[in-house]
């Protein structure tokens, strides 16, 4: 089956970041859409009343030495999502800092950047997206008649305008369960192993599908066959 797809983030592992209190971003790392970043490098810092009140809470319950309010002081901190080093710097120096780190949970691309230095946040703001680009997904439709012959796990073959020459071995991931009734069509996504990152998200490409064909059909060399205006003729 050939047809023709785009090529989209791995919706599996990309990770929105949303904060879990309302302040406002003092310092921002990260510039643009499009900037790669690393697992552990720094992404903003916020400055919350929140924080430095849930900070505060931690220094008054280890001055009283009380375990069950260092454990929850500590647990309110973490529910924040306040990094577990700014946590271990709070307890050694005792200073509560008036803005706090974030950090990126995995390596990948900044996607979908909806701040900036001096913005104010609240929970519910998605302020990025980081998806990792090691693997890809590739959206494609099918016509409706054609839908009996794909199965997730059938193998498909991609190739790109941009590299000629250039083949990319994937597979169906899923087949989406609804039709389009405009055009008749089923989406299926696609996944494909993307270890140079060479497949940008929006590429468009053409994709063939190895399908099942279980009916039984006359099969003719491509060279014996003459099109002409009105009909077609097969030579022996």
């Amino acid at each position: 089956i050939n047809t023709v797809g785009y090529v989209n983030y791995d919706e599996d592992h990309l990770i929105h970041i949303h904060p879990r209190v309302k302040g406002w971003i003092e310092k921002l790392y990260i510039k643009a859409s499009g900037d790669p970043v690393k697992k552990g490098q720094a992404l903003y810092d916020i400055y919350s009343p929140a924080m430095v009140n849930a900070q505060e809470e931690l220094l008054l319950a280890l001055d009283r030495k009380k375990p069950r309010l260092i454990k929850a002081a500590k647990n309110r901190l973490e529910s924040l999502q306040v990094p577990y080093t700014a946590i271990e710097k709070l307890e050694k120096t005792r200073k509560v800092s008036q803005t706090v780190t974030f950090y990126s949970p995995i390596s990948g691309v900044i996607d979908n950047l909806k701040i900036r230095q001096g913005f104010f946040v609240q929970p519910g703001t998605t302020m990025m997206s980081i998806g990792t680009l090691k693997q890809v997904w590739v959206n494609a439709e099918i016509f409706e008649r054609q839908a009996s012959a794909v199965d997730v796990g059938v193998l498909v073959d991609m190739t790109l305008d941009y590299l000629p020459g250039r083949e990319w071995k994937g597979k169906v991931d899923y087949i989406y369960p609804t039709l389009d009734v405009k055009t008749r069509t089923i989406k299926v996504r696609l996944k494909f192993n993307n270890k140079d990152e060479l497949l940008k998200p929006g590429m468009f490409a053409q994709v063939l599908i190895h399908g099942k064909d279980e009916e039984k059909r006359l099969v003719v060399p491509k060279e014996s066959v003459i099109r002409t205006g009105n009909s077609n003729r097969v030579v022996l």
